[in-house]
């Protein structure tokens, strides 16, 4: 069956069932493991080094250097495709590596001056170029001056704040969600109850369908569009079945 990559689990899921989806996912995972010990995949110093035409398009566009980076990227390039896959990293790293770093921002702002009239000793006072403010036109790949990298520390500190800050305020949100919820379950009637029997909505979601089995319509060919309609008239006679039993 013909199936965007993203949903090949989920139609084998939907058509054998879930312990055929399990077995699948478990032999996927051996297969993909059997494949990376005959290709080694590694990423070395040579795919950060951006090639000629980048290069030429880099001075002349400082601006969009990192997306000129990325697009002149060779497809044989292996941080490319690591990024491309999803497993890590992102073209903004990309860009950073081969290209440029870029604006450095403290509080969402420029660097302001910390000194008098000046950001650091090593500049002169009142001066307002782009280096001068947090501007790192370097890459990793080139290396940073001894400026840019106290002015790269400035912003990669805020992030690392930020990054503890939220981390304990969404773990805490999560924890609170999860005690708030753990006694909350869908019964046999087609209601969602909690653990003394009080029920909360009469119907699940408002429409009594599991979200699991839902597709987006543009990802569906018209046969299973038709077989959706077909499953749920039955699931819909069921329903109204259990209900006028009861």
């Amino acid at each position: 069956m013909e199936t965007h990559p993203t949903e090949c689990l989920l139609d084998c899921r939907q058509e054998v069932g879930p312990d055929a989806a399990r077995k699948f996912l478990g032999h996927t995972q051996w297969l993909v493991n059997y494949w990376l010990l005959q290709h080694a995949y590694s990423i070395g110093i040579g795919d950060t080094i951006a090639d000629a035409s980048t290069m030429e398009t880099r001075n002349r566009a400082r601006d969009d250097a990192g997306n000129s980076a990325q697009k002149s990227l060779y497809e044989s390039n292996n941080l490319k495709a690591m990024v491309t896959a999803g497993s890590k990293g992102s073209f903004i790293n990309i860009s950073h590596m081969t290209a440029c770093v870029g604006q450095q921002n403290v509080e969402g702002k420029r660097i302001l001056y910390g000194f008098i009239d000046r950001t650091l000793p090593h500049f002169t006072k009142d001066d307002y170029e782009p280096e001068s403010n947090g501007f790192v036109e370097n890459s990793y790949l080139c290396g940073l001056t001894p400026q840019q990298f106290v002015l790269h520390a400035m912003g990669g500190r805020e992030g690392l704040i930020n990054t503890a800050v939220e981390t304990s305020e969404t773990g805490y949100i999560q924890r609170q969600l999860v005690k708030a919820m753990e006694d909350i379950m869908c019964k046999y009637d087609g209601t969602v109850r909690n653990s003394l029997g009080d029920v909360i909505p009469f119907l699940y979601g408002e429409d009594g369908m599991d979200a699991v089995d839902f597709r987006r319509p543009s990802d569906m060919h018209p046969m299973e569009i038709v077989e959706a309609i077909d499953k749920l008239q039955e699931r819909l006679k069921g329903l109204h079945w259990h209900w006028h039993i009861h």
